[in-house]
């Protein structure tokens, strides 16, 4: 089914229901990201619960993460920690 057609039935589905405009927008998301990750993971032969943040970033976002990167970021949780 195409993109299009896959909100098409999100939003259907949505709209039988009473719940928060913001709660709304963020299943919304949930569901469109849920698509990513299952075409993803089809492309990938890469089961969603082995992806990690580092995968996805270089994946989704076309970008190479570095040894560096990562530890960079595992320093700033580190950091803020010991606060």
């Amino acid at each position: 089914m195409s993109e299009q057609l896959e909100k098409l039935r999100d939003e259907a589905l949505l709209a039988q229901f009473t719940i928060d405009k913001q709660l709304k927008i963020t299943l919304s998301l949930t569901m469109v990201i849920q698509r990513q990750l299952m075409l993803l993971a089809k492309k990938t032969n890469t089961p969603i619960e082995e992806m990690t943040r580092e995968f996805i970033l270089e994946n989704l976002g076309n970008v190479d993460v570095p040894q560096s990167a990562i530890e960079n970021a595992e320093k700033v949780v580190r950091q803020v920690l010991e606060k």
